[in-house]
């Protein structure tokens, strides 16, 4: 892939856009901008952006939002991408991962258990 120094610098500024609104608690900011991120990563891939750890973080911010089914959307997509990483690319260990892939399974399991009270 070539490289491409003006998605580089979007990326930069996207990472401490997010990192500063995340401390803010300006989580609709921090959602947005988040999903910049997501959508950066689809069309600069050369980037290596994890999205799994993106959709995860975004998850989290829509619990913190008291959107359940939106967060459990993003743990979703965020457990498909580990799997998938897992599935198809170099592990430097035979349990990379998993624990991210439980802990999404957990916090999915508690947004069912507060939603079926």
């Amino acid at each position: 892939m070539e490289w491409n120094q003006a998605p580089f610098d979007q990326w930069l500024r996207l990472r401490e856009k997010f990192k500063s609104l995340k401390k803010q608690k300006r989580y609709d900011d921090y959602i947005a901008t988040g999903q910049e991120i997501i959508e950066l990563a689809r069309r600069a891939k050369f980037l290596g952006i994890m999205v799994p750890l993106f959709q995860y973080d975004l998850a989290k911010a829509n619990e913190m939002l008291g959107k359940p089914d939106e967060a459990e959307r993003y743990y979703a997509e965020a457990r498909k991408g580990l799997v998938r990483i897992r599935q198809e690319e170099r592990l430097a260990h035979p349990d990379d991962w998993l624990a991210e892939i439980e802990r999404i399974d957990r916090a999915v399991q508690k947004i069912r258990d507060r939603n079926a009270v």
